[in-house]
Order: structure tokens, then sequence, then C-alpha cells
């Protein structure tokens, strides 16, 4: 089973949200921050798991099977989306340590990356909500001008 690179797919919307014709700077410095953030989590628990002993396997890692996100609600309900999987790969690896009775790896798996995780989704579901509020007020700003011409 193959699991898309976070902060790959993290990269691409604060990419794409910098170009001269979408134009929002801070948009995509959030995604980039995103990103980086996703990297260096990668990288410790590849240093966590050969400081354990463990093995790291690269693999080929497919295309998302998504199309690419345009809009800031899409890329960030793509981002929620992302962060939802991948809590769920940690609880697994969660259990997986409390069925083998190695409490230092559970302990290490819940603080340093369930928890930023499940703060991450909350943050996203603040902004997706924001995101929606101001479509919906936009929306009836439209019409109000519409109806007054």
């Amino acid at each position: 089973k193959h699991k898309k690179t976070p902060h790959t797919l993290l990269q691409l919307p604060g990419e794409y949200f910098d170009q001269s014709h979408v134009a929002l700077p801070n948009v995509s410095k959030f995604f980039l921050h995103q990103a980086l953030e996703e990297r260096k989590a990668a990288e410790a628990l590849m240093k966590y798991q050969q400081e354990r002993g463990g093995h790291y396997c690269s693999k080929t890692i497919q295309k998302p099977n998504c199309e690419y996100a345009v809009g800031l609600m899409k890329a960030l309900e793509v981002a929620m989306v992302q962060w939802k999987t991948m809590i769920r790969y940690f609880e697994e690896l969660y259990a997986l340590s409390i069925e083998n009775a190695d409490p230092h790896s559970a302990s290490t798996i819940k603080k340093q990356f369930i928890g930023p995780k499940i703060r991450k989704i909350k943050l996203m579901g603040d902004l997706l909500t924001n995101a929606r509020r101001l479509d919906f007020a936009a929306q009836n700003l439209a019409h109000t001008i519409i109806f007054f011409k």
C-alpha cells in the first residue's frame, strides 16, 4: 500500500497560491510552512525508527488520486483529509505499540505525532469554517448588489 508524502502534497497548494494569477501569498506561506513541518515530522519518525532498530524501506510514491486542488476551500479540505488519514496511520502504530508492550514507543507516537496532527486538524477546521463564512458572505453581498442595481 502506497502512502502519499504529506510534505509534498502540502507543498503543491503552497506553490499554486504563490503564482501571480492567484496571488495569495499568506495562504502560500501557510501551506509551505505546513509542508516544512510535515517534512521535519517525517524525518523525526525515521530517526526514531533507526534509533529503535527499525528499517526504512523507500518506495515509489504514486501520484495522488485527486485532481489538483484549485481554490482555497478545496486545498484546505484536501489537507484536512490528508491529516485525518495520517492520524489513522499513527493510531494504528500506537495500537501496535500497546499490543507489543512498548510504552516508550506508544508515548512517543502519541506526543510527537498524534498530538500535533490533532491540533492541525482543529486549526484546519477553524480555517474551513471561516472560509465558508467568507464565501457565504460574498455570495450574499453579490445577491444584494444585483438586487439593488
